[in-house]
Order: C-alpha cells, then sequence, then structure tokens
C-alpha cells in the first residue's frame, strides 16, 4: 500500500478491504499505509532519533532525494552513509526498505551501484549481525548502536569510528567471549566490575570501511540494569592519571551528564584555555584540556537519548553544542536533529 493521508480510515473503507484480502491469503501481512489497519510501521526518510514504538517498523528511504530515476537529482547519499543507516535501522529492530530507481532503459546510475555493492560487501561481511536480529540495549547501557541475536545470546556492537575504548555500563550477566567479526585477529581485552561495568580495550584491530562489529556471546540472554551513576569524581586524582585516553573520556562523561552548568569553574577553567590555575603532571592531558577549555566552561546539560551515539554537552545559553568524539570517525558525523538551524561547526 502507498498513500492513505488522503482520506480516512472510514473514506477508505480500510477494514472491509483487510477483511477481503485475508479472506484470500490469512498470512498476508499488510504496511501501515492501509489506513490504521496495518501490521507494521512505515516512517519515511527521516531515520527515528529513537525505536518507534511499534513492534514492527520499516524505513522507507531513497539514494537521493527522489524515489524512482530523476535525472536532474544528482544529491546522492553515499555508499557509507546507507551502511550507517542500515546499522542504526537495525539497531532499533526495524528493516531498510531503499528504493532503486532504473532508467527507462533499465539500467541503473553508476551512483546507484555504487550504494548496492557497497552494502552488499558489509551485508555479505555481517550477516549473523544483521539478519534475523532484534532490537538492542538502551543508550543508557552503551552509548552506540546495538542489536541482539534472534536467540538473545549475543550482543553486536556497531562501530562507525575506529575506537579502542568501549563502555557498556548495567550488565549482569557473565560474558564469555568477545569477537571482531571483521578481524578475527584483533585483540580485544576486557574487565567486569561488580557495578556492571564492561570496560573492552580493542588493539591491533583492521577496522571496517564503514561499519565494524563486535560480538558479545554470553552462555544466557544477558540481563541489563539502570546503569550506576558514579557519584566519587575526583577531578584532581583523574587530570594526573597515567592513561590519558581513559582520564580525558571521563572528564567528557561527567560535564555531558552533570546537569549543574558551571560545574567545572571551581577547577579553574576559563574559556579560551588561557591562564588556567589547572595543576596535573600529566603534560599530554594538560595540553588537551587547554585545547578544549571551551567545552567545559559554563557549559553542562547534554542532548536527549538518540540525537547523538556519543558524549555532548551544551553551553549555558544553551545556544553552542560540544561533540566529544572518540575514536576516529569512518565517514561525516552525524546528529539526528528534527529541525536544525546550525550556524557553524567548528572542530578543535
Amino acid at each position: 500500500m502507498d498513500g492513505d493521508w488522503e482520506h480516512s480510515s472510514k473514506e477508505w473503507k480500510a477494514p472491509q478491504t483487510l477483511t477481503n484480502l485475508r479472506k484470500f491469503n490469512k498470512d498476508i501481512i499488510i504496511n501501515s499505509r492501509l489506513n490504521q489497519h496495518g501490521d507494521y510501521a512505515t516512517p519515511e526518510q527521516g531515520i527515528p532519533v529513537i525505536a518507534p514504538e511499534d513492534k514492527y517498523w520499516e524505513l522507507c528511504y531513497t539514494m537521493n532525494d527522489s524515489w524512482g530515476f530523476q535525472p536532474f537529482d544528482t544529491h546522492y547519499k553515499t555508499p557509507n552513509m546507507i551502511v550507517r543507516t542500515l546499522a542504526d535501522v537495525i539497531s532499533m529492530g526495524g528493516n531498510l526498505l531503499i528504493d532503486i530507481g532504473p532508467k527507462a532503459d533499465g539500467t541503473i546510475v553508476k551512483e546507484q551501484l555504487d550504494i548496492l555493492e557497497n552494502l552488499g560487501r558489509w551485508t555479505k561481511k555481517y550477516h549473523d549481525a544483521i539478519y534475523g536480529t532484534r532490537r538492542g540495549i538502551d543508550s543508557k547501557n552503551y552509548l552506540g548502536k546495538s542489536a541482539f541475536s534472534k536467540d538473545g545470546k549475543k550482543l553486536f556492537l556497531y562501530l562507525d569510528r575506529n575506537k579502542e575504548h568501549l563502555s557498556l555500563h548495567g550488565l549482569q550477566t557473565e560474558v564469555l567471549a568477545l569477537n571482531m567479526l571483521n578481524d578475527k585477529a584483533a585483540k580485544l581485552n576486557y574487565r567486569t566490575d561488580q557495578k556492571g561495568n564492561l570496560d573492552i580495550n580493542i588493539t591491533n584491530a583492521n577496522y571496517d570501511q564503514d561499519v565494524s562489529v563486535v560480538e558479545i556471546s554470553f552462555k544466557e540472554k544477558p540481563k541489563f540494569e539502570e546503569a550506576v551513576v558514579e557519584t566519587n569524581f575526583d577531578f584532581n586524582q583523574i587530570i594526573n592519571s597515567k592513561d590519558t585516553k581513559q582520564a580525558v573520556y571521563r572528564l567528557a562523561e561527567e560535564v555531558s551528564k552533570t546537569k549543574n552548568v558551571g560545574l567545572f569553574q571551581k577547577y579553574g577553567f576559563t574559556e579560551d584555555g588561557q591562564n588556567m590555575t589547572i595543576k596535573t603532571q600529566n603534560s599530554e592531558i594538560k595540553n588537551w584540556l587547554n585545547k578544549h577549555a571551551e567545552a567545559f566552561h559554563n557549559t553542562g546539560d547534554s542532548l536527549p537519548s538518540g540525537h547523538y551515539d556519543g558524549l555532548t554537552t551544551l553551553s549555558k545559553d544553551r545556544q553552542t553544542l560540544y561533540l566529544f568524539v572518540d575514536g576516529k570517525p569512518n565517514g561525516p558525523i552525524a546528529i539526528k536533529v528534527e529541525k536544525s538551524n546550525f550556524a557553524g561547526v567548528n572542530c578543535w
């Protein structure tokens, strides 16, 4: 079905249509465009910010801005963006319907072929992490895309950045094994604690050009509870840590989760990083703090869940958004917005 917005369900005689269709095939599956009488939802073009409430749903998506073949529409999405969109949809428990627009002679333009070939490369490579999977875990437990296997005993993490460190929270089930599906030789070391935190370090990995997949295996279906919020934030201990990467992530995590705008003022931050009174024996952390001081000066709170797969913080007037990017992105950094009014983007 298509359309349905032109008339009401009553005007379309949707109940009678449904009855007639199922008279011939009781197992028929009908989309939501049989006005309010379908089996699954069909959001179109815009990727949902969070998983739809519908148990079953499918994103209807074009490769450019048009359905079918439109010779003057050359605004094609990149192959990287399509793969990342598929991973996003999978993580929210949906299907992806992607439009292919052949020309009048039946041929397909190169831009679409490039997208399809790369999509085929990725789906063939990660078959187990795509087909039959179920919606993943909440963003409170993992800041990223994830999905469960059909039996629920495997959790797949989809990485669109080359990340050396991953953190899951609230895990109450023992881990059996971790693997990187695109590189069996990669080393994945992990540790858990009594609070349900799972820290994973990845080394010597060959990452996928678009989205890599980490597979976590469990003996039984894993249980996740509300993540325990760390309350013993010790600024001086963190900035003097020998582990620079963990330390700066912990600082970003703290400013991202706090609702207290200006919390970091008391530690000596200045807006431009000049004349700061912060003292640390780790020169790498000091340089990082000087470089990123603006993101800690009079900031706090963060974007709601689903808009960005990472840590964020907002300026006091809520006019400037800071994104903390951990790892090396495989493509453009994606933010889901309902209405955009960006004056500009700066990178430090």
